[in-house]
């Protein structure tokens, strides 16, 4: 009997489904010999539910808790590289960064708007409703969680102030369908 269960347990390990996960790497490459700081966001999905018809068609569809994530700080030494994501969603096709020097006037941003703060770690969740917008941004830190819903888009930065921090502007990457994916800052 423990033989056969042994068995059993084994084809199942065998033939159970690995998650699709890659790794993301990023690697200062700039030319004046300093750090970088860098901080990372990505658009997490939520949990997804769907109800099907009798007929096997796609019926209701109902997405929950989808939103953004964005965390800082990893610190990237001159000429070296740093896993960020060893465990990072396959189907995640974009991942957005903004990176900076603090020692220099560097700074490797972009159009995408996000809260964050550019000294000391941090961990910033922003909550989404069906069409996308941000409703609430939530901080987690060491005195716990704290929330501030935003009314509107233009609400966004006074939200991000009420909580103590601004807006960052994040360059946006395509990972495409990569398992391993490192990017180069110049």
């Amino acid at each position: 009997m423990a033989l056969s269960l042994g068995l059993l347990t084994t084809a199942l390990a065998i033939t159970a489904p690995a998650p699709a996960l890659a790794s993301l790497e990023f690697c200062n490459r700039t030319a004046d010999g300093y750090p970088l700081s860098l901080a990372i966001a990505y658009y997490n999905f939520g949990i997804i539910h769907t109800r099907f018809r009798r007929d096997g068609s796609t019926g209701l569809t109902i997405t929950l808790n989808p939103r953004w994530t964005i965390r800082g700080w990893w610190e990237i030494p001159h000429n070296e590289c740093i896993m960020v994501a060893a465990d990072r969603d396959l189907n995640l096709k974009y991942h957005y960064y903004y990176a900076h020097s603090p020692e220099t006037s560097y700074e490797d941003s972009g159009p995408y708007l996000l809260c964050g703060r550019k000294y000391g770690r941090f961990h910033i969740e922003h909550s989404l409703n069906r069409d996308g917008e941000t409703v609430e941004i939530l901080t987690l830190d060491r005195s716990g969680v704290r929330s501030v819903p935003v009314a509107s888009a233009t609400g966004l930065q006074a939200a991000c102030t009420d909580l103590g921090y601004r807006l960052l502007p994040f360059n946006q990457i395509d990972v495409g369908g990569s398992e391993n994916y490192t990017h180069d800052i110049f």
